[in-house]
């Protein structure tokens, strides 16, 4: 299966979003996703 690059910025946005979600409810940064 191909992602094109359009749906995997939208794939790792989802991850940068639950990652703050984390951080906000734990305190801790557990998921980090760096990107340009």
């Amino acid at each position: 299966m191909k992602i094109s690059p359009p749906m995997l910025n939208v794939v790792l946005s989802g991850f940068e979003s639950v990652g703050e979600m984390l951080e906000g409810k734990f305190g801790t940064p557990w998921i980090s996703v760096n990107y340009p």
